[in-house]
C-alpha cells in the first residue's frame, strides 16, 4: 500500500511538471470543477506533495526561463517560497482561494496558486510540514513523493 501511494505521488509530480510544459488548462477538461461546485463544507481528499520551488522551477519548461526559484503558477504570478503555505487545486475554479486543510486535529490555511494536472490537491513544503506529512523530492530526476488523507475546506 505504501509503495502504491509513493508511486502515485511520484506520478503526480511528474504529471505536474509535464503538463506545465504542454500548457494544459482546465478548459480542455470537460470534468473540471466549476465555481458553482465550490462550497465551504469540508471534504476528505488525498493530498499529494507538489514539490519544492527548485523542483518546480527546474522541472517545468514554463518556469526554467524565469529567475532562480521563480515558478510560473497556473493561477498567475511567479513568486515561490518553500516555507509559504500554497497549494494546487483540482481546477482553475479554485485559483487564489484560501483553503483550510486539516489532518488528525491539526489545521493550516493555504492559498491556491496552481492547478493540479491530476485534478486533485497538492501542497507545498509549508503545508506538508504544518500537517506533519512526510515528503521527499529529487530535483535531478524530477521525482518525489509524500502526502496523506486530509480534509479541505474553502474559506
Amino acid at each position: 500500500m505504501l509503495r502504491s501511494i509513493a508511486a502515485l505521488a511520484v506520478t503526480a509530480l511528474v504529471l505536474v511538471a509535464c503538463s506545465a510544459e504542454t500548457g494544459s488548462t482546465d478548459e480542455e477538461d470537460p470534468n473540471a470543477t466549476s465555481d458553482d461546485a465550490l462550497t465551504s463544507s469540508s471534504k476528505s481528499v488525498s493530498l499529494l506533495y507538489e514539490g519544492t520551488c527548485e523542483f518546480l522551477h527546474n522541472c517545468s519548461s514554463w518556469s526554467r526561463k524565469l529567475p532562480d526559484n521563480d515558478v510560473q503558477w497556473g493561477c498567475g504570478g511567479t513568486t515561490c517560497s518553500d516555507d509559504a503555505n500554497w497549494m494546487a487545486g483540482p481546477s482553475r475554479a479554485y485559483c487564489n482561494k484560501k483553503v483550510k486543510v486539516c489532518r488528525n486535529g491539526t489545521c493550516t490555511t493555504a492559498v491556491i496558486k496552481d492547478i493540479s494536472d491530476v485534478h486533485g490537491w497538492e501542497a507545498s513544503n509549508g503545508v506538508m510540514d504544518d500537517l506533519g506529512l512526510s515528503h521527499t523530492v529529487n530535483v535531478d530526476r524530477c521525482a518525489g513523493s509524500g502526502g496523506g488523507r486530509v480534509t479541505v475546506q474553502t474559506l
